[in-house]
């Protein structure tokens, strides 16, 4: 799966937190063992900021990171695409970013 958001004020849009906070319920406590139903599941995070990556991506990264490691899947990594404002003035930056996804999705197969 791949998580695709804006960074919005550091975080994920609140449509993104929607979803997410619905992935509690893919953890069934009551049962015995504790079972995660996307456990293994690959997963990465594609993220967009308006300003630099390093210095506005820091904080949703570590929520995914921690979010995907309640849920016991398979981490690909946080890909953030800094400013990144519109379409015209996307960077280089972000074409690598492409590559990189392209490049970590591949090695699944």
């Amino acid at each position: 799966m791949i998580y695709a958001s804006a960074v919005y004020a550091w975080d994920f849009t609140s449509q993104m937190k929607g979803l997410i906070d619905r992935h509690y319920s893919l953890v069934k406590w009551k049962s015995d063992p504790i079972r995660h139903l996307i456990k293994d599941k690959p997963v990465l995070l594609l993220a967009t900021c308006a300003g630099g990556a390093s210095a506005n991506g820091d904080l949703i990264t570590e929520i995914f990171k921690r979010q995907t490691d309640y849920l016991k899947c398979n981490n690909l990594g946080s890909f953030i695409v800094g400013n990144c404002t519109r379409p015209e003035e996307m960077d280089k930056e972000a074409y690598g970013v492409v590559d990189e996804i392209a490049s970590v999705i591949g090695k699944l197969h």
